[in-house]
């Protein structure tokens, strides 16, 4: 605890041996009085080696401790010196630092155990770890900690019976824990010194009562009974109530009334008034009737006078409701169910479908018994830190810390850094044991839901003061201190963020109002500096930051009060609440159905939402100290005016619908664009001209179509469901049949083209019929399909816009899940289509190209579907993407050509970084043909002067990109890359 405090302590130590000595007792010792069934670490008559240490600063001291068995905590002890004086608090925190109970000390004796009994008792759950503590304004306290005192931390102290035990030093990451702090409510304690044991304890009561929950305001009461218990309706449906809080709170829970029919699984929701998605969580432990209800894993903040919408799912159908229960509302003060017959969008909601969604059909006043549990006051949950999967995978200078039961944690590697071309290792935070798994990494990402607990957190910010570059997603509240931000005041659900371009890491990026799909937290700054602003909308800015950013010692910690990964899925993918709905006029749920009711901001639409912002993380983690190359998102093309270095910005991925009508097209068309190439051209090169179709079974014949295909262009199948849509499925068995039943009818149609060339990127028939978030792409990841093409940029009804990056990206990226499983199908979004009107807009063509290659920076592959069943619309479609692409003289290649070249760019790897004094080394293996890589122009003050593959030197040049300038030089051969910088 600091050179001072050590020796205060021999001093005292000496003090007491001269008292022992001379037959004096140096304090009187008190015993602990247990209330019945009470048990505690340390016996009622145990007593410190030393007594007081001499230290008069204000110290929080704590202990680490685990329970073998379920139980409740009841109160906390310590034990006191006659100096120890003040004001005394004390505290139960989880791990991560949440506070789970506080008590202040009263009616203490003069010294010896002294102990204080919480408002209510607090459950415990087995093999988990917890920290008792207590405030000592006054210093003074007591301690063992010498390997001959008899009761230090050195090894694990456990409880008469068991049922207790305070935690081995070295196995829980130091104990005990002390935090000096000013704050008259003590801190959480986080630091540890030589295995000390401040003799704080805890008293836990066995299989003690479960505590009551946090005082909550309902709804209905616990005897409302619906006017029909399980109506006859057996079809799944998500249902629900639109709701208000008079006052801001917050939401623990969902209730629903069960009849005894509603069987199945429930899973019960809080959505926001505009369909977003606050918490979640699984109905357990139900009655055969009557109202069941389920906690959230954290209580929801909500605001005062505004619209919620609470859910649950009855997978069998069988709900209870109310005729017109809601036509007038519901008042309970101070929650309000909303009148129906005058509400917006009505009262009682509902929606049928497979899968828990958010319910958007709406009735003038049906009451399906859907409840909150709301509180004003907020209890913090208690935070474990999951079982870590092995080892690290992957390999870079940037490591992210995972949480092995969040799986967006995993996109952070595995799709978003990947889609950047930035090289990156994972582990999960329960492998953050040591500094030295900190050591090889220059930027360690902590994702969401991954906590750290006292010790990891001290591992992180000893790094960062010697020079690490930290970055937190949504951080939890025990790294405030670290990151120099307060306590959340609210949270702001699917809004805008605007980041500060006038300095690093945000030159170079557009300046506009960016849209984000998640839940980000409200947190003031308190010594960061904001480097992007929450904004509530477009135009409307908040206080607070959207990402931060503080230099600590000789390192720099930053923080996202969003997590990144969820909303680039969300924003590529859509509201998964909407996911399986049929949410325009069309009667099939689509893809282009989750960016409806205002999901997509219109006027962003010609925006890389998602990009830009990963762009602002690819910044923040490419810093001058630690500058490091990445792959770039397209091959090395030509080297002329247009593409210095043959730095290539765009390409167009030509495809077409093929649905074997009398007029196919195809084959015209790809013999039109093959007279159109360049004679001598390199198609590995993308120098040619080619495209793709995606045709029906009988189109055209086989051999022309592998003739073809041996030549570079693609041809692969329209999954269609015998023309229907691939309409009839709700399970991925279904699913299934539709596919290989047309996988069947086309290779048996194509056989030699099978053979030589599997089918590697799809579009269904009508875009497909998507009944859920995911399950199209794990169907295609089954048939070996790579790509996936049915994001498409329809209907009009949603996207009548020209530049359509509806999915906030021109980049392709893998796929998820709604709960951020990937799925390992990438999303080529379809930018345009022939469709409603039958032309392809020549304009907005231009300007996507224009954009890309621009000062814009809006880089991408962008899609265009022109069908091959009409002569006239094929060649006007073809015609207008060649004028466009021979104006920008960039290429027009095939699925298959951009898939291809995507996965290799992935699978090349970039290890063992090393830097030193003007000169960064790294290896490269198993490169993509034609690969770009960019390494900054800028290490410290010096400048890139040469770059040498083993011995071999390599022509660069320089381009800025995102506000970052870099030395641009091929790298399509293996070996060991040495950049110099004078």
């Amino acid at each position: 605890m600091g050179r001072k405090n050590i020796m205060q302590r021999s001093m005292a130590f000496i003090a007491m041996l001269i008292l022992s000595c001379s037959g004096i007792t140096p304090f009187l010792t008190l015993s602990r009085v247990h209330a019945v069934g009470s048990e505690s670490i340390w016996s009622g008559t145990a007593t410190p080696a030393h007594i007081d240490s001499g230290d008069g600063n204000s110290v929080e001291l704590g202990v680490k401790f685990t329970v073998a068995v379920s139980g409740t905590a009841t109160g906390v002890s310590f034990y006191k010196a006659a100096a120890n004086t003040g004001t005394h608090v004390g505290h139960l925190w989880s791990s991560t630092g949440g506070k789970m109970a506080e008590v202040t000390f009263s009616g203490e004796s003069a010294s010896g155990w002294q102990t204080a009994t919480f408002a209510a008792p607090v459950a415990l759950t087995p093999n988990t770890t917890y920290i008792a503590s207590y405030l000592a304004p006054a210093g003074h306290y007591s301690y063992d900690s010498a390997t001959a005192d008899p009761s230090n931390l050195t090894n694990a102290i456990a409880s008469t019976n068991g049922d207790i035990t305070a935690l081995a030093s070295g196995t829980a990451g130091g104990n005990g824990v002390y935090n000096y702090t000013s704050s008259p409510s003590g801190g959480f304690p986080i630091n540890s010194y030589q295995s000390s044991n401040y003799w704080v304890d805890v008293l836990f009561t066995p299989g003690g009562t479960t505590p009551p929950p946090p005082p909550a305001t309902t709804i209905y009461s616990s005897n409302f009974v619906p006017t029909e218990p399980a109506t006859s309706d057996s079809n799944s449906a998500s249902l629900g109530v639109q709701f208000q809080a008079q006052t801001a709170g917050y939401i623990s829970g969902i209730r629903f009334y069960k009849g005894g029919t509603n069987t199945g699984t429930h899973v019960g929701s809080l959505w926001t008034g505009k369909h977003t998605l606050l918490a979640q969580a699984t109905f357990t432990n139900e009655t055969a009737t009557g109202w069941q209800d389920v906690r959230f894993a954290d209580m929801v903040p909500v605001a005062a006078n505004t619209t919620y919408i609470a859910s649950y799912f009855a997978p069998n159908g069988h709900y209870s409701y109310t005729s017109g229960g809601l036509a007038s509302g519901i008042v309970n003060t101070p929650l309000v169910a909303l009148p129906g017959n005058s509400t917006p969008g009505g009262n009682g909601v509902y929606s049928y479908g497979a899968i828990p969604q958010v319910p958007i059909k709406a009735t003038t006043g049906s009451d399906y018994a859907v409840d909150v549990d709301f509180s004003s006051t907020y209890i913090a949950p208690t935070i474990t830190q999951p079982a870590p999967r092995g080892g690290v995978t992957g390999t870079g200078s940037v490591l992210v810390l995972t949480d092995p039961t969040n799986h967006f944690s995993d996109n952070y590697c595995n799709a978003i850094l990947q889609t950047k071309g930035i090289a990156c290792a994972a582990t999960d935070t329960g492998n953050l044991t040591a500094a030295s798994v900190l050591t090889p990494y220059h930027t360690v990402i902590l994702a969401d839901g991954a906590p750290l607990t006292a010790n990891q957190v001290t591992l992180v910010t000893n790094w960062v003061n010697a020079g690490g570059n930290f970055i937190a997603m949504k951080p939890a509240d025990n790294l405030n201190n670290l990151l120099g931000l307060g306590t959340r005041d609210n949270i702001l659900p699917d809004a805008y963020i605007k980041i500060d371009t006038t300095q690093s890491p945000g030159n170079g990026i557009d300046a506009q109002t960016l849209q984000f799909h998640s839940v980000a937290d409200e947190r003031p700054l308190a010594g960061a500096r904001a480097i992007a602003l929450l904004y509530s909308d477009a135009s409307t800015a908040t206080s607070y930051p959207a990402v931060s950013t503080k230099t600590v010692g000789s390192g720099t910690a930053s923080a996202w009060m969003y997590d990144l990964a969820r909303s680039v899925v969300y924003t590529r993918e859509g509201n998964p609440g909407l996911a399986g709905q049929a949410a325009t006029s069309d009667s099939y749920p689509r893809m282009g159905d989750r960016f409806a009711f205002g999901y997509l901001d219109a006027t962003k639409a010609a925006v890389p939402q998602a990009d830009l912002q990963v762009t602002l993380l690819a910044n923040q983690i490419e810093t001058t100290k630690y500058p490091f190359p990445i792959k770039w998102a397209f091959p090395s093309y030509k080297v002329d005016a247009n593409h210095p270095n043959g730095l290539l910005k765009a390409a167009f991925i030509m495809t077409g619908d093929d649905h074997a009508t009398p007029s196919s097209q195809t084959l015209t068309r790809f013999a039109s664009e093959t007279a159109a190439s360049p004679a001598g051209c390199n198609v590995a090169a993308w120098t040619c001209i080619r495209s793709t179709s995606y045709a029906y079974a009988g189109a055209f014949n086989d051999a022309s179509a592998k003739s073809y295909a041996d030549a570079g262009f693609e041809v692969s199948p329209h999954i269609s469901e015998s023309g229907n849509c691939a309409a009839d499925w709700s399970t991925q068995s279904q699913l299934e049949s539709i596919f290989s039943s047309d996988l069947n009818g086309w290779q048996s149609s194509f056989p030699t083209l099978n053979a030589a060339h599997s089918p590697l990127t799809e579009r269904l028939h009508c875009y497909g019929i998507w009944r859920d978030y995911a399950t199209v792409a794990k169907e295609e990841a089954v048939h070996g399909i790579k790509a996936d093409m049915n994001s498409s940029c329809w209907p009009n009804a949603l996207f009548n816009v020209g530049q359509c990056l509806f999915t906030g990206s021109g980049l392709p990226q893998n796929m998820a899940d709604s709960d951020g499983t990937l799925t390992g199908v990438n999303q080529f979004a379809t930018q345009a289509t022939d469709e409603n009107p039958s032309t392809v807009d020549q304009t907005a063509l231009n300007t996507l190209i224009t954009n890309a290659t621009g000062a814009n920076g809006y880089y991408g592959y962008f899609t265009v579907l022109g069908h091959l069943d009409n002569q006239s619309i094929s060649n006007q479609t073809e015609a207008s993407v060649l004028s466009v692409a021979a104006n920008n003289d960039i290429p027009v290649i095939s699925g298959a050509q951009a898939q291809t070249f995507w996965a290799a760019r992935n699978a090349t790897a970039i290890s063992n970084p090393v830097y030193a004094t003007g000169k960064i080394t790294f290896t490269v293996s198993n490169p993509a043909a034609n690969l770009l890589m960019l390494q900054p122009s800028k290490y410290g003050t010096k400048t890139v002067s040469t770059i040498k593959n083993g011995t071999t030197t390599i022509a660069f040049g320089t381009q800025i990109i995102n506000g970052v300038s870099y030395a641009v030089f091929p790298a399509a051969s293996a070996g060991t890359y040495t950049i110099t910088y004078l």
